[in-house]
């Protein structure tokens, strides 16, 4: 089978879009699709002093500005983080939604599988998503929240403040050793045997069964946590 007249054929095609591109959309989209060879090709034989020209009205760019530059903004001001979580609110998209759809589903069928469950909080993000989805399904559902000693203060009373504000069932369980110390005797800690003693205690103190992983079998009572 002949397949001489193929590579021509598509190089036709790809410049008949280019034309097509060029013809009908250059005003407003091609700047963001043909970058640079689009503007070597119009700027071809022109002296290197001609000025750049950019219109604000159509957005038409013969070439690209150079990129902004970011100013340090040590404190947010109370309007601009508003206007910024209003823009966060507003994407709230199609898909996010099937995400929270589906972890919802996953939350529930493990607080129908038993009475005894709480979640982990560590006071990061992810922790955080998982804890409100939690709350809107079962509202006084136990709160564990691991003080390793090594946390920010900041970190701290945060947590401690979010009790309060939200009325948290809130567990705090703090290591007797020190992080540092320990590290340096046994390296750095990964999950595994030597949590046993610890989670052992803290499952008694809060009356729930703790799991070091998150993809474990969910028919017995333990702790739901982001991962």
């Amino acid at each position: 089978m002949d397949n001489s007249g193929t590579g021509s054929s598509r190089c036709c095609r790809r410049k008949s879009l280019i034309e097509l591109l060029e013809s009908r959309y250059y005003k407003k989209f091609l700047p963001l699709i043909y970058k640079q060879t689009y503007a070597e090709r119009v700027l071809r034989g022109c002296p290197e002093n001609l000025r750049i020209w950019k219109s604000s009205s159509d957005k038409t760019l013969i070439s690209l500005p150079p990129p902004p530059k970011i100013k340090d903004v040590p404190h947010a001001k109370p309007e601009r983080l508003g206007r910024v979580i209003k823009q966060l609110a507003e994407c709230y998209r199609k898909d996010l939604r099937g995400k929270i759809a589906l972890a919802n589903e996953v939350i529930k069928t493990l607080l129908n599988a038993t009475d005894k469950v709480a979640v982990a909080f560590s006071g990061g993000r992810d922790s955080l998503v998982a804890l409100h989805l939690t709350l809107k399904i079962k509202p006084d559902i136990p709160v564990i929240f691991v003080n390793t000693g090594i946390e920010f203060p900041e970190s701290l009373k945060y947590i401690r403040q979010l009790k309060k504000d939200w009325n948290l069932n809130l567990y705090e369980a703090k290591a007797n050793v020190d992080f540092w110390k320990l590290t340096e005797e046994q390296g750095i800690p990964v999950a595994g045997r030597g949590n046993t003693t610890f989670m052992r205690e803290l499952s008694q103190k809060a009356d729930v069964k703790l799991s070091n992983s998150c993809c474990r079998r969910s028919d017995a009572r333990r702790v739901g946590h982001a991962c």
